[in-house]
């Protein structure tokens, strides 16, 4: 069945972003960059290993969020930030305080699938690390079955029409 296969292989990815996001929290650099809202150092140290990121695991996007979910560098953006992040799977691991993964609809209407950590420092919560990756790979990867193949739909209504028309330049 499809849909099992597209939510294993969604399963599996977000096992990946798991991992790699507990390797990143391991540092304590960059929770004390995280704590003192220093992009400069972050953007430093992990704009290289977003790009390795990039290569090896399809990763598309790379956040740092302040506990207040305002958005201090995205690594794949850096020149996007300061605004509040409102998404499902952020406002899900402010309210649980665990990690939170799920497929979104972004700014730019491409579905990503996110996986959001808050940080905590001492018990204090500092902020957030997000990770995410496009999902074209993972559909693409479904098995075709019977001849059939899978089409994804989303109601016109659901996007936002100028910037889709930017993201299909890109």
């Amino acid at each position: 069945m499809v849909s099992g296969d597209l939510a294993t292989l969604v399963t599996e990815q977000s096992r990946t972003l798991d991992a790699l996001r507990q390797v990143l929290l391991r540092n304590a650099a960059l929770r004390a960059a995280m704590k003192t809202h220093d992009r400069e150092r972050l953007l430093a140290d992990y704009g290289p290993v977003f790009a390795k990121l990039r290569a090896d695991h399809d990763l598309t996007h790379f956040y740092f969020s302040g506990p207040d979910r305002v958005c201090l560098l995205r690594i794949h953006n850096p020149e996007k930030h300061g605004d509040r992040i409102d998404r499902f799977t952020m406002r899900e691991a402010e309210r649980t305080g665990k990690t939170a993964a799920g497929l979104e609809l972004g700014p730019l209407d491409t579905f990503t699938l996110r996986s959001v950590q808050p940080v905590y420092d001492g018990g204090a919560l500092i902020g957030y690390l997000e990770l995410g990756k496009e999902i074209e790979d993972i559909l693409a990867a479904l098995p075709k079955k019977d001849g059939v193949e899978i089409a994804l739909a989303i109601h016109k209504d659901a996007l936002d029409r100028t910037a889709w028309r930017i993201s299909q330049r890109t």
